[in-house]
């Protein structure tokens, strides 16, 4: 037996829980009132429900609505439905069946609080007319929302039409067998937040449009199959630990305006071959090519200066650390001149096609392990160098040094 509170002003009823039936069939109404919630709390710790059907007017789930319902195996829920609110199925380990009465477009319009609100990430996949959601196609949303798809290890493609501007966060987090993400030739996509695609280890290229401008950390983590990845010209922000765990990808290009690559950025990308980093780059954070073991082609879309002016947070912020080759502007370097007034630390640390080295009288300071491992074998010193930082040739291959006038 259900139980209801109705609102005041009797415009709506909530359901405030059940007795110890198995099934649970919500209605439409009750003594002809739409009954449109349900109330938080409502069902939490039931040990009882195996299967719910939601009504058709019911637009909101509360918080911890069904957590801990540990026999909970299936929940029906209406096209209608608007938001599922934070653990509102936590810990209903159980379920294997969510039904949805709509389209999976119209799924993705759901405002899920947390990855707990959406039943999917217990079922591992969404019923729509009868059969797992393999494939959706976005055609009139501007938002993909939140934890929209978490968990939906039934998707294997999605198709994202003009109108889309942003993917929310985890949106298809651990969609473990996606493997084709389509998006229309004039896509006005900008966004895309926080772990929207984390975990999808058999998604093995995306195209990202020109017209993407923001994407968030861990946006691509775990991706194991990616192989290959163009940021685009339009992105000013890459986040933190964002291609993280894509354990196959080997050549990025980054064209996009931003001044800092962050943290643990290309982490744990195991056989990476080449990257191309823009001027724009600034700074570069720690970690951000953390095992990164292969010698890679670096490509600096810029000037040796600009390249030696980076800021390296650590050695594992260098792409050249395991013995890499640096291009400038596609043109491989084995003589450079430097003129900035320091250069940083760690900056050439195992460049290997570098053999030699001028300094200019404006230059100095050397910072840190700048040389650390590089194949230099001479450097000429100019006249207004000041300080030498530690380890700065250390472990490099030099024979000549010469103090010119």
């Amino acid at each position: 037996m259900i139980k209801y509170l109705l609102t005041p002003g009797g415009t709506f009823y909530k359901v405030t829980g059940s007795t110890d039936d198995k099934r649970v069939e919500i209605p439409a109404t009750n003594l002809g009132t739409p009954v449109k919630k349900i109330r938080e709390n409502a069902f939490e710790d039931n040990k009882f429900i195996e299967s719910v059907v939601v009504g058709k007017n019911v637009v909101e789930i509360g918080e911890n609505a069904f957590k801990n319902c540990a026999n909970l195996k299936s929940i029906t829920l209406p096209k209608g439905i608007k938001t599922i609110k934070k653990d509102a199925f936590y810990g209903c380990s159980l379920l294997k069946e969510v039904k949805f009465l709509g389209t999976g477009e119209e799924w993705s319009q759901i405002v899920f609080e947390d990855s707990s609100a959406n039943p999917v990430a217990y079922a591992k996949e969404l019923i729509i007319d009868d059969v797992p959601l393999k494939e959706v196609r976005f055609n009139n949303v501007t938002k993909i929302k939140d934890y929209a798809f978490y968990n939906c290890q039934s998707l294997t493609r999605v198709e994202i039409s003009s109108k889309v501007i942003e993917i929310g966060l985890y949106a298809f987090g651990y969609c473990k067998k996606l493997l084709d993400v389509i998006f229309d030739n004039e896509s006005k996509l900008e966004y895309i937040f926080i772990g929207a695609f984390y975990g999808c280890k058999w998604l093995k290229s995306i195209a990202l449009p020109e017209s993407v401008k923001r994407i968030d950390n861990f946006a691509f983590c775990d991706c194991d199959s990616i192989e290959e990845i163009v940021i685009p010209k339009n992105v000013y922000s890459l986040g933190a630990y964002v291609f993280n765990g894509c354990l196959k990808l080997t050549n990025v290009v980054i064209l996009g305006d931003i001044d800092v690559i962050k943290e643990s950025a290309f982490d744990t990308c195991n056989w990476f071959k080449s990257v191309t980093i823009p001027n724009s780059v600034r700074k570069i954070e720690k970690n951000a090519f953390c095992s990164a073991f292969n010698s890679m082609d670096v490509t600096f879309l810029g000037t040796i200066d600009e390249w030696a002016s980076i800021d390296f947070e650590g050695d594992a912020s260098n792409p050249l650390k395991h013995s890499g080759r640096l291009f400038i502007n596609d043109e491989e370097v084995s003589f450079v001149e430097i003129g900035v007034e320091k250069i940083s630390d760690f900056s050439f640390a195992g460049c290997k096609n570098i053999k030699e080295v001028t300094l200019s009288d404006s230059v100095k300071e050397i910072g840190m392990e700048a040389f650390y491992g590089a194949h230099v074998e001479k450097i000429n010193f100019g006249n207004g160098l000041e300080k030498i930082g530690e380890y700065a040739f250390e472990r490099s291959e030099l024979k000549e040094v010469v103090f010119m006038d």
